[in-house]
């Protein structure tokens, strides 16, 4: 592989590991969420190893030789990463075959044109910075680190109180860890980086530092899954043990009728497939996680018509709710309610009443799940005050 491609997170983060686009990409090398799963990337509620230095370059330099494989020449390679495969072989074929990144440059996307040129620009002056009078400044973190596997439950907050070592350099050593908290278990250890003084003080100290208010950070021994949302923490559900199938938009589709139609939260079709402001178009295509064993059934939505689909789900093609399937109930007048609209999410709801999270809403609704919601449904919310 090339090293100047070392030089790519430059333009694509600024080489800040937490750095994440308001597309979502995250990490250095800023990966989407469906191209980080492929490449094996863990990506859950506590852990995105996109902001893994070394696990997302170790992911990067395998996406650029697949791509180098497909392309045979690195600035289309590099073309491919910035704006996907698919963008750079129609330009090619708009060019009449050309495969030189200059033959097909006018039949790029406007931000890919610029893109190699800024590569080779951030190569240069890494390569030639002296002759520039430019100078590295050195970072703020220790940069003489070592690193330990941890198999138990830790906090950051523990590592602070019993080591003396500020968390916020513990963030910047371990930027995977997206709320202070290393998920490891006996059959799942995680690595932990600490600065090289710190290593032998945390190995002779490990049972104190793991037993300090053990019981505030971990009851029972057990991980608490968060309660509440943040664009900041937000992943979506897990996918493991789940297939992707590929759903065609259809005239007259939306967010709300298509994540109802593969149960699967709003939010997180948004995710996989970078939507913003649940703007979508006839034609394009989404990827959606559904379960292994009923990937034939929603393959099958493709083929159906509006109506069908709506049935599907026990509604009408006007998007009403059926009476059979209907949830009604006289409304208790010592309760705030709130009426559930199309896209809403059980996350989403919460967050506009503080102090409430989505099990308090699944407890208080007698939900099957946080999917079982109606548009126009009533949801009991909290006792008037």
């Amino acid at each position: 592989m090339p090293l100047d491609l070392r030089h790519l997170p430059i333009i694509e983060s600024a080489l800040n590991p937490v750095a994440r686009s308001r597309m979502g990409a995250t990490g250095l090398w800023q990966f989407m969420f469906g191209t980080a799963r492929e490449m094996d990337l863990e990506i859950t509620s506590f852990v995105d190893e996109r902001r893994d230095p070394v696990a997302s370059t170790e992911a990067a330099v395998k996406y650029f030789k697949r791509l180098y494989d497909r392309y045979g020449n690195w600035h289309l390679a590099i073309a491919a990463y910035n704006c996907g495969p698919g963008n750079v072989n129609r330009a090619i074929r708009r060019a009449g075959g050309k495969r030189n990144y200059w033959a097909i440059y006018y039949r790029l996307p406007r931000e890919t044109r610029g893109y190699v040129p800024a590569f080779i620009a951030a190569a240069y002056v890494m390569n030639y910075h002296k002759e520039h009078n430019l100078y590295p400044r050195m970072p703020e973190f220790d940069i003489i680190t070592d690193t330990v596997m941890v198999n138990n439950y830790l906090h950051f907050d523990q590592l602070e109180a019993t080591l003396n070592i500020d968390k916020e350099k513990l963030r910047s050593l371990n930027p995977m860890y997206r709320r202070d908290v290393i998920p490891a278990k006996t059959n799942k250890p995680y690595p932990l980086i600490l600065p090289e003084m710190k290593i032998m003080e945390f190995i002779d100290k490990d049972t104190l530092v793991f037993a300090y208010k053990r019981e505030n950070y971990f009851p029972d021994n057990t991980l608490i899954s968060p309660a509440s949302r943040s664009t900041s923490y937000y992943t979506p559900v897990d996918i493991d043990g789940k297939v992707k199938v590929l759903y065609t938009v259809q005239s007259g589709d939306n967010v709300g009728f298509i994540s109802e139609w593969f149960n699967v939260r709003a939010s997180d079709l948004r995710y996989w497939n970078n939507i913003h402001r649940d703007l979508i178009r006839a034609g394009q295509k989404l990827l959606i996680y559904v379960p292994e064993n009923q990937k034939a059934k929603y393959d099958r939505i493709n083929s159906m018509s509006f109506a069908q689909k709506q049935a599907s789900v026990g509604k009408s093609a006007s998007g009403s709710t059926s009476s059979s399937s209907a949830k009604s109930e006289s409304l208790d007048p010592d309760y705030v309610y709130h009426t559930v609209r199309r896209g809403d999410t059980l996350w989403e709801i919460a967050r506009n009443y503080p102090g409430i999270s989505s099990n308090d809403i699944v407890k208080l609704n007698n939900l099957r799940n946080e999917n079982d919601l109606d548009v126009g449904q009533k949801l009991k919310i909290k006792r008037k005050s």
